[in-house]
């Protein structure tokens, strides 16, 4: 049976007073069933730029309001959804974050699609938890700029992201909005382009237990940590991603993907002070393509078997992405003295262009960031991860350093089924050409890459032609 506006808004009438009793108030009952805008001043929001508005008073309703007639909105798969819209005209900061949630909460228990909207302006926000599990399909519109309020340094510590989603599916996240970190007094008080101490600070985003989501035309500044984070997340793609981090601060990875499974990231531009996306511990099928990296360490599937028990990486594809002097480009990574119960296998890197990358190429089976392990690795503790079936193919530009390929496996657990097919790096300098160091695998080399045995202790050498 179809129900026209009119009837519809008649038969909910008949249960205004179960309404009220359930939402608080009949207006926001009349959201719930119908969509619709959500005020931020029905919940007492203020936007002096200087009141905390955990503190305000439900009564206060000193924040600039501009209506928007509440229209459907088709969700990705043509339903139509209602948007509870937080919609405002800002002339200062507001501190909003008690206000976005319990419209967020209002939006997760309707029966129908839903949307809560942040309409152009900058909002001011401490931690956000955006929680499921929701009754239908949700999307957060951002179409202003969220920025991170002011903590301690106490505080910051003992968070472990700013803007978080957990247990959620049909989550959309899109609008064209910014989310603004504000890491810079952090990163000067802990030093941390000198210390490398911030690896205690939030991360701009986090999800956690989401599935069958859509991050789409969102951009994220100055993080303290990671800027995005998933962690036991399924069948998400992410979409026109921008990403900005000073070149000095490290430990801003991207996009970090951890024991997650069906990721997409497309057409995704990010610059960082580490890496642009890095593919962690119990990943499975992750597909990243149309990636421009700047600055940073390039694409990494690594930092593996540190861990005990911390599950393999299978089924990477990066291609058609280019690295802009980054000091990495595409490789495959894990730590000396790794337990030998993972692996790393079928993983693909193709068509892809270096601008002065340091090492445009890399296998690396003694990687140690900031000396966590130097003890390990000059005593010669090899990794007992195994890395195989792993493709570098139609891979072309310029090398920052003499050595573009360098393929440096454990000789306890050599590398199996590496192929290198059209590398065609020249060296950035007149200097000679650009080489290739190789230990502990025999690559299938085809196309315009040449081995030839060198005399460097543990590595065959190579001209790159």
């Amino acid at each position: 049976m179809i129900v026209n506006g009119f009837a519809r808004r008649v038969l909910v009438l008949t249960f205004l007073a179960f309404v009220s009793s359930s939402h608080g108030s009949i207006l926001d009952g009349l959201r719930h069933y119908l969509g619709g805008n959500f005020y931020v001043n029905d919940h007492g929001a203020k936007c002096d730029g200087q009141t905390d508005d955990s503190e305000v008073n439900d009564e206060d309703e000193t924040c600039v309001v501009t209506e928007k007639e509440p229209s459907p909105s088709p969700d990705r798969n043509g339903l139509q959804a209602q948007l509870f819209d937080v919609v405002l005209t800002w002339k200062h900061f507001c501190f909003v974050w008690q206000v976005i949630l319990k419209t967020w909460n209002l939006a997760c228990s309707s029966d129908m699609p839903s949307g809560v909207v942040l309409s152009y302006g900058t909002y001011m926000a401490g931690p956000l938890k955006f929680e499921g599990p929701c009754k239908s399909g949700i999307t957060l519109h951002l179409e202003g700029t969220l920025k991170a309020a002011p903590s301690s340094l106490d505080y910051l510590q003992s968070q472990e992201s700013w803007v978080s989603f957990s247990n959620i599916d049909r989550l959309t996240v899109t609008g064209g909005g910014t989310l603004d970190g504000e890491g810079e007094r952090a990163w000067k008080e802990l030093d941390c382009a000198d210390t490398g101490a911030c690896l205690s600070l939030p991360m701009n985003i986090q999800f956690t237990n989401v599935t069958n989501a859509f991050v789409r035309n969102i951009t994220s500044v100055d993080s303290k940590m990671f800027h995005i984070n998933l962690l036991n997340c399924e069948n998400m793609t992410f979409d026109q991603i921008l990403i900005n981090s000073p070149l000095t601060i490290l430990n801003t990875d991207g996009i970090h993907v951890a024991r997650s499974k069906g990721i997409n990231i497309t057409n995704a531009d990010i610059k960082t002070g580490n890496n642009c996306v890095s593919i962690d511990i119990d990943s499975q099928q992750i597909i990243a393509e149309k990636v421009t990296c700047a600055l940073g360490k390039g694409i990494n599937a690594g930092g593996l078997g540190r861990f005990e028990d911390e599950g393999s990486v299978v089924g990477v594809t990066v291609r058609n992405c280019t690295m802009n002097n980054t000091t990495g480009g595409v490789a495959v990574t894990s730590w000396p003295d790794s337990s030998g119960a993972g692996f790393a296998m079928d993983i693909r890197f193709e068509d892809i262009i270096m601008n002065n990358v340091t090492t445009p190429i890399l296998i690396d089976q003694e990687y140690c960031p900031y000396d966590h392990c130097a003890a390990k690795v000059r005593n010669k503790v090899l990794s007992r991860f195994k890395i195989s079936s792993v493709v570098f193919k139609n891979i072309r530009g310029t090398s920052a350093s003499k050595v573009a390929v360098k393929l440096d496996c454990s000789s306890i657990m050599p590398c199996q089924d590496v192929k290198l097919e059209d590398i065609d790096l020249k060296y950035n300098s007149k200097d000679g050409s650009a080489v290739s160091e190789i230990a502990n695998v025999k690559p299938a080399v085809h196309g315009k890459m040449l081995l030839r045995v060198g005399h460097r202790p543990r590595f065959s050498r190579s001209r790159l032609l």
